[in-house]
């Protein structure tokens, strides 16, 4: 099964300026529909070059920062200055306009994990309107990794879950959110990502096993690294 929309760039840089483009004007659609927009911000390696191309007019226009509420897909149990925070990433990326924004919901990742899913879940009392995500070389999507415990818990949206990989406590939106999203886009660069991509697409669909395939209807953008074992004639 292949995704619904696939779009493939040969450079990562490519690839960015695409996303903020591409984001900037499902922000833009979705403010001619109602008055503010909600959008859940990744995390990883490439996200944060496109938070910082979302800021520069030059890229994307001027965006109407003042009627965006910032919420994240899932964030690290840590503070907000850390150096795994989500938060002090998108913080760092998007610079002077992350103040600019109308709300931003952080995760308090450094309160005890149970509580800190359960009062994020009053973030998500709405759908998020644009999802950005990113993908591991596991096929995990926000930390919904494969057997995550989310997939049992079909009404909560959000969660502490333990993940394979440091540090390995997280609070994550739910399975039933992503599925919940109005526009969703998913980036994976990089030849590490290549297998992955080939059995999100190619596999039986289980997102318990595959978590990418909740959003094969989304908008995928990837490079050519990680397109590199998909057979596209």
């Amino acid at each position: 099964m292949t995704p619904k929309d696939l779009l493939i760039y040969k450079e990562k840089p490519a690839l960015v300026q695409a996303a903020a483009q591409l984001i900037a004007g499902a922000i833009r659609n979705t403010l001619q529909h109602q008055s503010t927009c909600k959008f859940a911000l990744a995390g990883g390696s490439t996200p944060g070059p496109a938070y910082a191309a979302l800021a520069d007019a030059a890229v994307v226009g001027d965006l109407p920062f003042e009627k965006i509420e910032i919420v994240f897909g899932d964030e690290r149990c840590v503070a907000a200055d850390h150096p795994d925070s989500n938060y002090a990433m998108a913080r760092q990326a998007f610079g002077e306009k992350f103040d600019q924004f109308m709300t931003v919901h952080r995760v308090a990742g450094e309160l005890d994990r149970i509580q800190a899913a359960a009062e994020y879940e009053s973030a998500l009392a709405t759908p998020i309107d644009v999802l950005l995500l990113g993908m591991g070389p596991d096929c995990h999507v926000a930390s919904l990794f494969p057997g995550s415990v989310a997939f049992a818990h079909h009404h909560a949206k959000a969660m502490a879950v333990q993940c394979p990989k440091p540090p390995p406590w997280r609070i994550t939106i739910t399975p039933e959110v992503i599925k919940q999203s109005k526009h969703v886009f998913i980036l994976a660069t990089g030849a590490e990502k290549a297998p992955a991509l080939l059995e999100v697409f190619t596999k039986p669909v289980d997102p318990t096993q595959r978590p990418a395939q909740l959003v094969l209807d989304g908008t995928w953008l990837v490079d050519a690294a990680a397109a590199s074992q998909l057979n596209l004639t």
